[in-house]
């Protein structure tokens, strides 16, 4: 129960978005802690073992200086798809005083159509957020196929899901993914560090 190796810590009602955590390997440890005043109804968690950041599924990604980093869809057996039931996540971590830009290469994610608004109705789907975790301001949720091009944040930290539904019989299959280069960038207006 080291601090230094917390992923989350939860209290209060939040039944309506109910917090969602992947370990960085295949060990994880949750602690229920209890005082000795007024008790809730509890609460009811899933594990479900998938695909890590050894494979390329997620994982905390430092970007330095000039490089640039490449991240894309995990693709198990070689088939040039995606796999099925996957959850990815990733943790950008840019240079201090600059920005991230996400420039996408690839981008082919199974949708089912749009709704009458327009909008792809996403089976699968790829959700950047601009900060650190899910609960950050959110830049976009996208499907299908179609070029994305570039997105770039506010700040040095930037937060990737990347989602699959399991595979059925009734026509929801894998596609060829994505693949996106990150970088760091200087701020339009100077630097963000005070």
């Amino acid at each position: 129960t080291n601090r230094s190796q917390e992923i989350g810590r939860y209290c209060g009602n939040q039944t309506d978005q109910p917090p969602m955590m992947k370990s960085t390997g295949n060990v994880m440890t949750v602690q229920f802690k209890t005082d000795s005043s007024v008790t809730g109804t509890g609460f009811h968690a899933i594990i479900k073992f998938v695909y890590g950041s050894q494979q390329g599924c997620g994982g905390n990604i430092e970007v330095t200086g000039s490089t640039t980093t490449t991240i894309s869809s995990y693709d198990a057996d070689g088939d040039n798809k995606y796999e099925n039931d996957m959850d990815c996540h990733w943790l950008i971590i840019g240079d201090p005083g600059k920005v991230l830009k996400l420039t996408f290469t690839r981008f082919d994610l199974e949708s089912q159509g749009t709704n009458p608004s327009g909008e792809p109705e996403c089976f699968d789907y790829l959700e950047i957020h601009d900060g650190r975790g899910p609960s950050d301001p959110l830049i976009g949720k996208f499907c299908g196929s179609r070029a994305l091009g570039s997105f770039t944040g506010v700040g040095n930290f930037m937060w990737i899901r990347f989602s699959s539904d399991e595979y059925t019989d009734w026509g929801q299959y894998s596609r060829l993914g994505f693949t996106a280069r990150v970088e760091n960038r200087d701020p339009v207006c100077g630097s963000h560090l005070i």
